[in-house]
């Protein structure tokens, strides 16, 4: 009977916490918004710790400023001498130092070494070579150097080793600070990239009021923050090197500069609910504005869905409205941009509505032909425009041409496209403007969010 019991216990206690790891899951974000080719990275911290794999030393870095993480540009002489931990390669490097030689204590896999240096040039490097009997280490080569003001004091020797650090305070890269650890490397590239290892709970702290304003109704931000959870939990390892990125291609990851202390009880208070349909998540799509109704996710992307149904906004307010406008010069460049000539442009037409009042098809219309542009396209294809691709497909479409002509301007008119529309972003799942009404009008997150994802289940 006993074993009977404490088998129940064992039971209830795996179906209660059966989604515990899901706040403590540990997320890698890819710091895109600027490191994504970066020559140099600056940790202002004053004091961090080194590890590996997630591994730190006891033994903290201190700058009397802040630290420079760099591709290296300089010339050694390695001394291929191995130590097995930093503090006997520090001693080591002390000795070069004693003698009159700058040094640098060199990171390799499962050991550390010394790099006497830096140098300018080559000759320089290869007269302290015939001296010291080493080996020369070039600047070409990808390696990570960690600078203390002026002096570097760690070189990382091989591009695969991924150098991470931790502090006793948040981490402050550049202009925004983070918590939980940063990663450097290469990635397949010659330049340096971020990378921010968190849990999935401290990465929600900054993504949720970086998508919606912590000042909006509790109920549409929990909304938000269940549909950000489970959408983070299915585009797990989406980047080659990292689960997400910091962009609006995953969802906008400002570090600790936007969070709320409301948003992140809020947070807790939702802690490892989701939202699944058939018993598996689902992809919590959002955007901003539906301009008065959500869309089918065939009529934007290429398969159906079953939970992104469209669905009349109960209470959307204030929906954007905007306009854009280009030139038919404007829009040959951008065809030509795609490898795509269609001669000069005369005009734009609408071919074909969505159900919704969006436009699914549109033409652009040349002296030598026409390109058609379907669903999400038409908003994508005025991405490398100055403002970005165009906030919704629910718009009008006016062809103005100039009032007077004269023979020289003639053959090359010029004229102007206008968009009308309202609505921002792809219009299928969760509208957040809605979320905002449904919430001011009484509704609880878990209806917001049944609502806009058709037969699901939050749980």
């Amino acid at each position: 009977m006993r074993k009977f019991i404490l088998f129940l216990v064992a039971i209830l206690f795996f179906v209660c916490n059966f989604n515990f790891a899901y706040a403590d899951q540990k997320i890698r974000v890819g710091l895109e918004s600027q490191f994504k080719v970066a020559e140099s990275a600056k940790i202002a911290n004053k004091k961090i710790y080194l590890g590996f794999d997630e591994k730190f030393s006891d033994y903290p870095f201190e700058a009397k400023n802040n630290f420079i993480v760099s591709v290296n540009k300089k010339f050694y002489v390695s001394t291929n001498k191995k130590f097995d931990s930093y503090q006997n390669a520090l001693s080591a490097k002390n000795n070069y130092v004693k003698d009159g030689y700058k040094s640098v204590v060199c990171a390799q896999k499962n050991a550390w070494s010394v790099y006497v240096g830096e140098f300018d040039n080559l000759d320089e490097a290869k007269k302290l070579n015939s001296i010291i009997g080493g080996s020369i280490i070039c600047p070409q080569e990808k390696h990570l150097v960690i600078y203390d003001g002026d002096v570097s004091f760690i070189i990382f020797e091989d591009n695969s080793l991924c150098p991470q650090f931790k502090s006793d305070e948040f981490i402050k890269l550049n202009d925004r600070e983070y918590r939980g650890i940063i990663e450097f490397g290469f990635y397949d590239t010659n330049k340096i990239m971020a990378v921010n290892i968190l849990s999935l709970n401290e990465y929600l702290y900054g993504t949720v009021p970086s998508e919606m304003p912590a000042s909006w109704p509790q109920e549409a931000l929990k909304a938000q923050a269940v549909a950000c959870r489970t959408y983070t939990l299915t585009k797990l390892k989406s980047h080659k090197y990292y689960d997400v990125c910091d962009l609006t291609h995953c969802q906008v990851y400002l570090g600790v500069k936007n969070e709320s202390q409301t948003v992140n009880k809020l947070i807790h208070e939702t802690k490892n609910i989701c939202i699944y349909y058939n018993d598996k998540l689902i992809d919590a799509v959002f955007f901003s504005s539906s301009g008065g109704v959500t869309e089918n996710a065939e009529n934007v992307w290429s398969n159906s869905v079953e939970y992104l149904k469209s669905k009349v906004e109960l209470n959307e307010q204030n929906p954007k409205i905007w306009t854009r406008e280009f030139k038919s010069s404007q829009l040959k460049q951008l065809l030509a941009e795609n490898k795509i000539d269609i001669g000069d442009v005369l005009g734009v037409e609408i071919l074909e509505y969505a159900p919704s009042d969006r436009v699914n098809k549109i033409s652009i219309i040349g002296t030598n032909g026409q390109k058609v542009l379907a669903k999400e396209e038409i908003r994508s294809f005025f991405a490398k425009s100055k403002g970005g691709s165009l906030e919704s497909r629910m718009f009008t479409v006016t062809n103005k041409i100039p009032d007077s002509l004269d023979e020289d301007n003639s053959k090359n008119l010029d004229c102007t496209i206008i968009f009308q529309g309202r609505g921002w972003g792809h219009a299928v799942g969760m509208s957040q403007y809605g979320a905002k009404g449904m919430a001011q009008m009484g509704f609880k997150f878990d209806d917001i969010l049944k609502y806009y994802y058709t037969g699901v289940q939050v749980k």
